[in-house]
């Protein structure tokens, strides 16, 4: 399985849920392979961050954007100080890092500051040991559109089916070229959200 890592461009990293299974009626409705009880994304609402995103304690951190993390280090020190481990034992979250995957026709990232500083990216590119685990698809603010949009999208929910033998067991695509068909189709299908774009999901510990 070909990862284009030199077509990654690094976000941030994020502190993610270990193990979030969706009810019977989410499932259903949004997933493109509802037996998965654990979809992975980009997108918070999706996959939750362990820390509370409250604007107060947001204000305070060294993130990127969207809840992204800059420095990798900065993000591993607030889960010693600040998690519960009664709560968050290790083992109950990953360590995740976000990477916008660039195109030819979309060679770079554009992202709005939102008026907030931007914190430097430490380590600034994907590292060799960290595990690939797929391509989710998103719109500029890491809604995504493959577990997130779908419902809403389409009254003929059947007709993105098509898509979820080419998904891994974490929802995600293993493929970059499919990655980018369905970003592709999905922007033509929710305007008010586009344009979508891949994004590459690895678990850094």
């Amino acid at each position: 399985m070909p990862i284009h890592t030199d077509t990654a461009v690094l976000l941030g990293f994020s502190a993610r849920a270990m193990h979030t299974p969706r009810n019977e009626a989410v499932r259903s409705e949004q997933l493109l392979r509802p037996e998965l009880d654990w979809p992975l994304s980009t997108d918070t609402m999706v996959w939750p961050t362990v820390f509370d995103t409250s604007g107060k304690e947001r204000a305070h951190r060294a993130t990127t954007i969207h809840n992204l993390w800059g420095p990798l280090e900065v993000l591993q020190r607030e889960i010693a100080t600040q998690l519960t481990p009664g709560r968050w034992p290790v083992g109950s979250y990953w360590v995740i890092a976000v990477a916008w995957m660039t195109t030819p026709t979309n060679p770079q990232v554009r992202w709005p500051n939102e008026g907030a500083a931007v914190a430097k990216i430490n380590p600034s590119t994907i590292q060799d040991h960290w595990e690939f685990l797929g391509y989710d698809v998103s719109d500029d603010r890491l809604l995504s559109g493959l577990t997130n949009c779908l419902s809403g999208a389409h009254h003929e929910f059947s007709c993105w089916h098509r898509w979820a033998d080419k998904l891994n067991d974490y929802h995600l695509f293993d493929n970059l070229d499919d990655a980018n068909e369905f970003s592709d189709a999905i922007s033509r299908a929710i305007e008010t959200h586009s344009p979508f774009h891949p994004y590459g999901l690895w678990k850094v510990q």
